[in-house]
């Protein structure tokens, strides 16, 4: 009943708005800063993006790697469960047509 349960969390979370184009968004690049996700995810506000990275990393969509130089740079990238939800996706609902 559990799995049921997280994967039930899941897809409530991907259903939240802008996660699916945050997803795309690093799809779409190897590796992109909080403000690359930012501006090409217009209009979202900077803390609804902060909260979403959180929940996507959470469950273990993306990964977050914070670079040693100054000024500290954090960059997003999709982990293999994330590369494989997109692929999914494309395939399913067939969205480059």
């Amino acid at each position: 009943m559990s799995e049921y349960f997280n994967l039930a969390k899941q897809l409530e979370n991907l259903g939240k708005k802008w996660s699916f184009f945050i997803l795309m968004s690093l799809f779409s690049n190897e590796t992109l800063g909080f403000n690359d996700i930012k501006n090409m995810v217009t209009p979202i506000s900077s803390r609804t993006l902060a909260i979403r990275l959180k929940d996507l990393e959470k469950f273990g969509l993306i990964t977050r790697g914070v670079l040693l130089e100054f000024p500290k740079k954090v960059e997003y990238k999709l982990t293999e469960s994330g590369k494989k939800f997109i692929d999914f996706s494309i395939n399913f609902f067939d969205v480059r047509q």
